[in-house]
């Protein structure tokens, strides 16, 4: 396994998001079958487990928290993140804090994050003085590392990660990925601010790692998509740690031969991502920027959020994912709420159809036309 350093701590490039572990028919997690993911990712040299207070509606904490009984708690990086959204004063900062310390069955988290910080965010970490709060704790030894994940633009991460001496932050990156929030531009800046970085979604939610055939020829290569899309990945400085969230046993044995043995792209490699990447992009179905000019919707449609994932699934010819994102992000606000009154037409500068856009949504994520 090859390591990284992130201060003083020797962390393995690969590491274990536990966002997505396997489940059992009624969707809670498969514990037997993550214990088995974790051991073997842990014997070949994995040593950073990435969870959030969120994932699995909670229950990831616990069971990772089970399995670190089983081994040496000094040989693991553990990494966990603080839900801004359920934030409403400092007291809850400590409440959340203390019962995760109790999932986790720990006296400590390694590296803990500010979990997605957006604009919406950001100002109620300053006024609650959050960050000294965690100050306080890494000062007693019950946070070794702060940082942050992000999930906005790159003006506001600038802002964001000159305002604090963090000791790491986690982005999302891939070669699909290379403008949208902090991208390769908010690489490049954590690396010359001297701040390592975790970089999350290298796979885009497995979107890479099972491509159209189409894409696939183009990629024109002997390693498998995954591969190529880490080895991509090679080239940025500054990385630290690239998560993976691995649920297959397959998975976790393919990302540590590739972490293993991971040099970065050629330039004919490269030359076909890029083609790979302009393929992919010409399937984009509605050519929504996500302005925002079209909400608040009058029949709570999230018509941003419907075309996102219209796009993922027309885009990667996997509805499958599109549908199942589509679910858990767009909710009760999805396109079969529209009433056609088309208020919503004059408001966007793309001049997109979007009621008729929105049928389409209905039809490929909905199962079913409406009417």
């Amino acid at each position: 396994m090859k390591y990284q350093m992130i201060n003083e701590q020797k962390v393995s490039l690969l590491g274990f998001g536990c966002m997505r572990l396997p489940t059992n028919s009624d969707d809670s997690i498969d514990e037997k079958a993550a214990f088995e993911l974790w051991d073997y990712a842990y014997q070949n040299g994995v040593n950073y487990f990435d969870t959030a207070y969120v994932y699995h509606e909670g229950a990831s904490e616990v069971v990772l928290g089970k399995w670190l009984q089983s081994i040496d708690r000094e040989s693991v990086y553990l990494a966990s993140k603080l839900p801004l959204w359920d934030i409403t004063d400092i007291n809850t900062v400590e409440e959340i804090f203390v019962r995760q310390l109790e999932k986790l069955q720990t006296s400590y988290i390694d590296f803990y994050l500010l979990h997605a910080i957006r604009k919406s965010n950001w100002q109620t970490v300053l006024d609650l003085k959050v960050l000294s709060l965690l100050e306080k704790y890494k000062a007693q030894g019950k946070i070794r590392n702060i940082g942050f994940s992000f999930h906005d633009s790159f003006a506001f991460f600038e802002e964001v990660i000159r305002a604090y001496p963090w000791d790491f932050c986690q982005i999302q990156l891939n070669y699909m990925d290379v403008n949208y929030q902090a991208g390769s531009k908010g690489a490049a800046l954590a690396h010359e601010l001297g701040i390592p970085q975790v970089i999350m979604e290298p796979l885009k939610g497995g979107l890479l790692a099972v491509l159209p055939e189409k894409e696939k020829a183009l990629l024109d290569s002997q390693h498998s998509a995954a591969t190529m899309a880490f080895r991509w990945l090679a080239d940025y400085p500054g990385i630290a740690v690239i998560l993976s969230g691995m649920h297959r046993k397959s998975d976790v044995v393919e990302n540590i031969a590739t972490i293993n043995d991971l040099p970065a792209c050629n330039a004919r490699e490269k030359e076909n991502i890029a083609k790979v990447a302009a393929s992919l992009n010409a399937n984009i179905l509605v050519d929504c920027t996500a302005c925002g000019y079209c909400v608040p919707c009058a029949s709570n449609v999230d018509i941003p959020g419907c075309f996102k994932y219209l796009n993922v699934g027309n885009r990667y010819n996997n509805f499958k994912v599109a549908r199942t994102n589509y679910e858990l992000n767009v909710a009760d606000k999805r396109a079969s709420n529209c009433t056609q009154c088309l208020a919503c037409l004059d408001k966007c500068p793309q001049q997109i159809a979007i009621v008729a856009m929105l049928k389409l949504v209905v039809e490929k994520l909905e199962g079913s036309t409406k009417g």
